[in-house]
């Protein structure tokens, strides 16, 4: 089931991501942003680029963890000879 909802909000974000920069590109600010369209395009790309990090950061500790946990697995697993 978590797998799904990974899924779900990945694809989300590959969706929704595009179409915020096409609105962005296109002129548009959201009406409660106190500054004007450059700081909003900064602003923009700063709340991206952490994201991309936080992201990333999650993928690389939870593929790591995985990664040990499966290596500890092999170890039960074989057989005495």
């Amino acid at each position: 089931m978590l797998e799904l909802i990974s899924i779900i909000c990945s694809l989300a974000i590959c969706i929704l991501t595009p179409i915020e920069v096409h609105k962005i590109r296109a002129g548009r600010v959201r009406k409660g942003f106190a500054g004007d369209r450059a700081k909003y395009v900064a602003a923009f790309d700063k709340q991206l680029s952490i994201v991309a990090a936080i992201i990333w950061f999650a993928v690389a500790c939870i593929t790591y963890i995985a990664h040990r946990q499966l290596a500890g697995m092999a170890d039960r697993t074989t057989a005495p000879s």
